[in-house]
């Protein structure tokens, strides 16, 4: 899926490869689960992340993507937080963005 606008991602689960050339919204204080999805950031954007990020196995977010050079995270009033769903089986997972890094 290509998404050349806002992907307003606030609860719920993600699955497959998104492309996201516009703003990466996973704000919303719901949890956001990724199942087998890789998300590419492409945009100058900040990542917008808020709530729970819930990985339950291959699931990767890149931003930014090559060429890119302006991109971070932004947090909002309340923090988020990274999970594994099944901690035996959650593995392979990654979120990567210029000044933050978390890998499993």
């Amino acid at each position: 899926v290509k998404v050349a606008g806002e992907l307003a991602f606030e609860s719920g689960s993600l699955l497959g490869n998104v492309a996201i050339s516009g703003k990466a919204n996973f704000g919303g204080p719901g949890a956001k689960v990724f199942d087998g999805v890789a998300v590419k950031v492409s945009s100058a954007e900040d990542v917008t992340v808020l709530g729970s990020l819930q990985f339950k196995g291959n699931s990767t977010i890149s931003a930014p993507d090559a060429g890119v050079v302006s991109q971070g995270i932004a947090g909002s009033a309340a923090p988020f937080q990274v999970q594994f769903m099944v901690m035996d089986k959650s593995t392979a997972n990654w979120f990567v963005a210029n000044g933050f890094s978390w890998k499993q």
